[in-house]
């Protein structure tokens, strides 16, 4: 299923940032909940990286300062979730 294998692509690329992370084991399905690190005290909390990635085109939901929902659909490319997943990168940072 594209959307499951789209999911784990953006799960790869959310742990390359030092201010995200994801348990990519636990990625089976379309949908990732992915956590804030707390690497630097000035690091944005979930809910200013969902507002900001919003302003960019990207939707995803704040559980909390820390958790995040994203999830991706069989109708988006791999192309356009390398991009949300970049897009979460540069929101998260400081």
């Amino acid at each position: 299923n594209n959307d499951h294998l789209n999911a784990r692509v953006i799960a790869a690329l959310l742990n390359r940032s030092d201010f995200l992370s994801i348990d990519e084991s636990k990625v089976d399905t379309n949908i990732l909940v992915f956590k804030t690190s707390q690497a630097t005290a000035d690091a944005p909390d979930a809910f200013t990286i969902v507002k900001r990635a919003e302003a960019r085109g990207v939707l995803a939901f704040a559980f909390d300062a820390h958790t995040i929902r994203a999830v991706t659909h069989r109708d988006i490319t791999r192309a356009q979730c390398e991009h949300a997943a970049e897009v979460f990168v540069q929101c998260a940072a400081p």
